[in-house]
């Protein structure tokens, strides 16, 4: 009940923090995608019962703000609070746990209809292997746990590691459509016309993936200060120099 009660606390700590970084920050933009990163890549701490955890979380979510996704897609798969959540810190050769796998590509990057359940299945083995290390609540790898044998993703097939099969997502062209439709709507509007969508998801795979330029675009459009996006919301991008 103590050791609850402390998590509980700590917890609240945590929150009242960031809402400090929030108000007081000088850099508003990065706070603002510091919290599309959190909404987009969900966990609870009900479930991870470790506020240092969670900040860790917080942390790498600030870091890569406004940088490369495909970066910060690696980071998460190896942030010990999101393998707590989504169980990848149990999965390994013998019984890979598909929890993260699928995760990654219904939520995180793809969307439903995007992948097979075939998919799935091979990506859960090719992520076999994490670990996080409790006493310095950090991402480990053990390789004895690691299926290296041949796996067919997406497509494709090879003795492919978690990274690689994080690379092969990023590739498909409705990753980047998904993430920008994602983007477009935090910012301006909630129902964004495919046309939109598709020129989002060209604008990330033109700068590579780097979300500061991405936004600039957004922030400089027309589409942004539309009269029907000023009809349905009020949206506020922070601060406009990106």
């Amino acid at each position: 009940k103590e050791m609850r009660q402390e998590q509980q606390s700590e917890s609240k700590d945590l929150r009242h923090w960031w809402l400090g970084q929030m108000r007081q920050t000088s850099a508003p933009l990065v706070e603002k995608m510091t919290l599309f990163w959190h909404g987009h890549f969900a966990t609870s701490v009900q479930k991870v019962t470790s506020a240092y955890a969670m900040w860790q979380q917080n942390a790498i979510l600030r870091e890569h703000a406004l940088g490369h996704f495909p970066t910060l897609l690696k980071a998460i798969s190896r942030d010990p609070a999101m393998m707590i959540y989504l169980d990848l810190q149990q999965s390994k050769k013998e019984h890979p746990n598909e929890n993260w796998a699928r995760e990654v590509m219904e939520l995180f990057t793809l969307g439903i209809g995007n992948y097979t359940e075939q998919d799935v299945r091979e990506a859960a083995r090719a992520f076999t292997g994490y670990r996080v290390d409790l006493r310095r609540q950090a991402f480990q790898f053990a390789a004895k746990q690691h299926d290296d044998t041949s796996k067919t993703f997406l497509g494709q097939r090879g003795n492919f590691s978690g990274d690689d099969v994080l690379d092969l997502i990023v590739a498909q062209p409705v990753c980047a459509q998904f993430i920008g439709k994602k983007l477009w709507r935090f910012f301006v509007e909630d129902d964004p016309a495919q046309a939109t969508v598709q020129a989002m998801g060209d604008a990330l795979r033109r700068h590579e993936f780097q979300v500061r330029p991405v936004l600039r675009e957004v922030f400089l459009s027309r589409g942004c200060y539309s009269e029907r996006v000023r009809r349905t919301q009020i949206k506020s991008p922070g601060a406009l120099p990106v």
